[in-house]
């Protein structure tokens, strides 16, 4: 039997539970106030961007991130080059994820001016750090040439990678054979 005493101990459970969750909120507020995103620096991030890439290479991107091409790019100061954009977002100065994308320039392939997403991985998911720096990435994009298509490609299956770029606008390629080539533009 449910008496008194047993509603005042369920209305305080509640209580608790429902401060905790707000207690959660406030951490999660002041850590958005400190979410920046700047250009990546060997001497700063180039042990994070290697361990992250290969713990998270089938996550959000196309290329296999040990591959020698992220690595001669981690090894360089890639933030200087004109076709390149080489992102990485920091929680209160804390690496939490990377963004490698090319600049629109012109590809023989496709046979007209593209931009790329070469990788995207984060080391925490839910927080919205891979749409923060996609959105960075786009913005960059969108400086040099606003009309410009922005394409990348899925590895095989992944179907959180797809999810992920489709919440954010990017459409199925029809014509690619693969169907792993998605664009926006």
């Amino acid at each position: 039997m449910i008496n008194k005493k047993h509603i005042a101990a369920l209305i305080g459970l509640l209580s608790m539970m429902q401060s905790a969750h707000s207690v959660y909120d406030v951490v999660e507020q002041a850590n958005a106030d400190n979410i920046q995103i700047g250009y990546y620096s060997r001497e700063r991030h180039w042990l994070y961007v290697k361990r992250t890439a290969k713990a998270n290479y089938q996550a959000l991107g196309e290329d296999y991130p040990t591959c020698p091409t992220l690595k001669s790019w981690s090894e360089s100061d890639a933030g200087d080059y004109e076709y390149m954009h080489y992102r990485v977002l920091e929680v209160n100065g804390v690496p939490k994820g990377f963004a490698v994308s090319g600049l629109p320039h012109f590809s023989i392939f496709q046979k007209r001016r593209i931009a790329t997403v070469l990788q995207l991985a984060v080391s925490e998911s839910r927080h919205g750090y891979g749409g923060m720096l996609l959105a960075d990435a786009e913005e960059a994009v969108r400086k040099k040439d606003s009309t410009c298509p922005i394409m990348l490609g899925l590895m095989p299956g992944n179907t959180q990678a797809l999810a992920f770029f489709q919440k954010y606008e990017f459409k199925v390629d029809p014509t690619e054979p693969s169907g792993l080539q998605l664009y926006k533009y």
